[in-house]
């Protein structure tokens, strides 16, 4: 019985891809497919966070709403918000493009009015981005970041159909980035602060809609800056 004799492997080399062209096109064309893989994977990922918020903060409001709002063990009047927001995020790091920026907010505004007849309300965000290109020409090196924030807040707003905001609590930013080939990943938990304008629908007793244009930023090591425009409903 004859025996088959191997030789040794060939390794690939810019040199056999010149012989070989073929084995030049199949290995970009596998490149090609891993990345497409994994940006697809990210959009999923993202994606199935966002449709998993939402579903847990529409059920966490529609079971809150009937019953009565309570602070500190007393009884708090007001009224439930549910929103969707989006905009752009700006990363800190030199080389980071701007990502755009989508997500809800749900929260609590309370009727008793404060500071100057303004209102007060507890918060709750979370966003996700889409990916952001990395170009660090220093380095010689291209990619892509994505980042998912969540933040809760105590915001107020001043009195008027036309109205200034501001809020100010926790940022929890999780950050992940592929540049040169290699993942990184990265999360940082900071004072949370924003402040912007907006638009009051309602009456005198009860507000109905909220449409807001805002920044918001962190003090985390994951410094992300956020530009959006929201709206909410408040019921």
């Amino acid at each position: 019985m004859g025996r088959t004799v191997c030789g040794p492997r060939r390794e690939r080399t810019p040199a056999n891809e010149a012989h070989n062209p073929s084995a030049s096109r199949d290995g970009a064309r596998s490149d090609l497919k891993t990345s497409e893989g994994r940006d697809m994977n990210r959009r999923h990922h993202g994606l199935i966070k966002l449709t998993a918020a939402a579903c847990l903060g529409c059920a966490l409001v529609s079971t809150a709403a009937a019953e009565e709002f309570t602070w500190f063990g007393e009884k708090a009047q007001g009224q439930w918000m549910a929103g969707l927001k989006a905009g752009v995020a700006n990363h800190g790091a030199t080389g980071f493009d701007d990502a755009t920026a989508y997500g809800l907010m749900l929260g609590y505004q309370f009727a008793r009015p404060v500071a100057y007849e303004g209102k007060s309300a507890i918060e709750f965000e979370f966003l996700t981005t889409d990916e952001g290109d990395i170009d660090a020409e220093d380095a010689g090196v291209s990619g892509e970041w994505e980042s998912d924030i969540i933040s809760v807040f105590f915001a107020y707003r001043t009195a008027g159909n036309i109205f200034f905001k501001g809020k100010l609590g926790g940022t929890y930013n999780d950050t992940s980035a592929n540049a040169g080939g290699i993942d990184s990943d990265g999360d940082s938990v900071g004072l949370g602060y924003g402040a912007g304008f907006g638009l009051r629908f309602g009456n005198e007793e009860r507000d109905t809609a909220l449409i807001e244009l805002e920044f918001s930023g962190n003090t985390g090591d994951e410094d992300i800056g956020l530009f959006t425009l929201g709206g909410s409903l408040l019921f």
